[in-house]
């Protein structure tokens, strides 16, 4: 992980005023309706993962290995192969992403240059706060991998989430 991953141009306090907001408490509140709807959990994953790579966001491209990490935790406790993950974890995770998908969220997306800082700030936090669940399970995924790559050729079912890194 880079130095400067947990270094956005957000102040730490940022995260804190998103966590607070109204916009992140209707997304927490929709977020358990999100885990227990396998569609619904992959095409959140989907949208965030377009989003993140249409933004070409500096602070995004400083945590791409841990958000896409995220994403493909998101997709493994959804498909039902990764469940080692604390509730409010997983919980932490969808709502986060569920704010960055918002268009109109504590700063409008569509305000040039600042609208994704509030985004960037509460993706950063959730995965400084969750970099051991997450670091769990890419230890899990690389094992799982190493199963997989012996006993099977790799089929689309046992890729992971790809998507391109934003410049």
């Amino acid at each position: 992980m880079p130095k400067s991953f947990f270094r956005t141009s957000a102040k730490p306090d940022e995260a804190a005023r998103v966590r607070a907001s109204k916009p992140f408490a209707q997304a927490r509140s929709k977020a358990d309706g999100y885990i227990n709807n396998k569609e619904k959990l992959a095409e959140l994953v989907q949208d965030a993962a377009d989003k993140a790579v249409a933004s070409g966001s500096k602070p995004l491209s400083e945590m791409w290995e841990q958000l896409t990490a995220a994403f493909r935790l998101v997709k493994a406790y959804a498909n039902g192969s990764y469940r080692q993950v604390p509730w409010s974890s997983i919980v932490m995770i969808v709502a986060s992403l569920l704010y960055f998908v918002m268009p109109a969220d504590l700063v409008p997306d569509f305000l040039f240059a600042i609208g994704l800082m509030d985004d960037a700030a509460l993706l950063a936090y959730t995965l400084k706060t969750l970099s051991d669940d997450i670091g769990k399970f890419k230890s899990w995924e690389s094992a799982a991998e190493s199963t997989v790559e012996s006993t099977t050729e790799n089929t689309p079912e046992n890729t992971p989430l790809s998507t391109t890194k934003p410049e």
